[in-house]
């Protein structure tokens, strides 16, 4: 039997030069549209695939959501529960301790009793004759409020009435105007005398005259004193805390100094090829002596040149900066590349 594929050459080989040209353009029409269907088919599939996948991370993502919303009101009621257990076990305490505050009260209570019908003669007494004591002394309290609410009174009325002018319809007005006086003109022939009338000064104390004024300087004299005192106090406050500070800060460095220095010697000590190792006889000998190691470093004090001295002794002898912290090849290297012997250079 001959296959479709044969017949189709057979086919093809017989035809025209015509045919074949319009033959090939409907297979190419048709393998184009095979192509595409092909092409569309693999697209929805995969734009099937992408919703699926969203869809499914989508309904994790909310599973999740309420798992999370289930366990925060979980916790929520947890917590709720553990308070209100808590406000129980407080609420049971509490009563527990009233029952037995209140037998043991009971029991007090009713020796109080006993004591109370037999000191009751004795207490109204002493009740009755305090009773007096505080209506009296009420009494001259109200006394003195009302005599100063008088006071004060007198005196508001005094003042409004010194701060009016006098009318006209005044007698001595009158007469003041028949010598001559003319409102809001001074007194005198001349107007030397005075524009204003004498002001009121209301004395309410029985001290002598001039002896408020008096009283008066003092307590500003002592309150100018006591502030006086007081800044020089806190003067001296600021200036003692300036003192520590600075004590501090001397202390701070000089140890600083000590211990840079201690390091430095033993960098030269082992460039030298010197063994700094302390031996344990020496520190034997000073445990049997007492003699502390902070009393020692106090002891042997070093100064800011004598270190500048050991450091400018490294860089000559040795091409090494400390702060640097490596050796140079030659002391043109030392110089181009280290900015400079102080730490404060680095």
């Amino acid at each position: 039997m001959v296959s479709a594929l044969n017949l189709a050459n057979l086919a093809y080989f017989t035809m025209q030069t015509e045919e074949k040209d319009v033959y090939m353009g409907n297979l190419s029409q048709f393998l184009q549209r095979q192509n595409a269907t092909l092409q569309a088919k693999e697209k929805s599939d995969k734009e099937k695939r992408e919703k699926a996948k969203r869809d499914k991370e989508e309904k994790e993502k909310e599973e999740l959501e309420r798992k999370l919303k289930r366990e925060e009101k979980n916790s929520i009621k947890r917590e709720k529960q553990r308070i209100e257990d808590q406000g129980k076990i407080k609420e049971g305490k509490q009563r527990k301790e009233e029952k037995l505050n209140w037998n043991g009260q009971g029991k007090i209570n009713g020796g109080k009793q006993q004591e109370e019908k037999l000191n009751w003669k004795g207490q109204g007494k002493i009740s009755g004759g305090k009773r007096q004591k505080e209506e009296k002394l009420n009494w001259k309290q109200e006394r003195k409020i009302k005599q100063a609410k008088l006071q004060k009174e007198e005196e508001e009325q005094i003042i409004k009435g010194s701060s009016s002018a006098i009318p006209s319809t005044n007698i001595g007005f009158k007469m003041l105007q028949q010598m001559g006086y003319n409102p809001g003109l001074a007194l005198g022939k001349d107007g030397q005398g005075r524009l204003e009338p004498i002001g009121i000064d209301i004395k309410r104390s029985r001290t002598g005259l001039g002896k408020d004024d008096v009283e008066k300087q003092k307590k500003i004299a002592m309150a100018k004193e006591m502030e006086r005192n007081t800044q020089e106090n806190r003067m001296t406050e600021q200036n003692m805390m300036y003192d520590f500070r600075d004590r501090r800060k001397q202390l701070w460095q000089s140890r600083k100094i000590m211990s840079t220095y201690k390091k430095v010697s033993a960098t030269l000590a082992q460039l030298e090829g010197v063994d700094l190792v302390p031996d344990k006889d020496d520190k034997a000998k000073k445990q049997e002596e007492g003699v502390d190691e902070a009393e020692e470093d106090e002891e042997d004090e070093v100064t800011a040149e004598e270190l500048l001295e050991l450091l400018n002794r490294l860089r000559i002898e040795f091409n090494y900066c400390f702060y640097c912290g490596c050796q140079y090849e030659s002391a043109d290297a030392l110089i181009s590349n280290c900015p400079g012997a102080e730490e404060e250079d680095h």
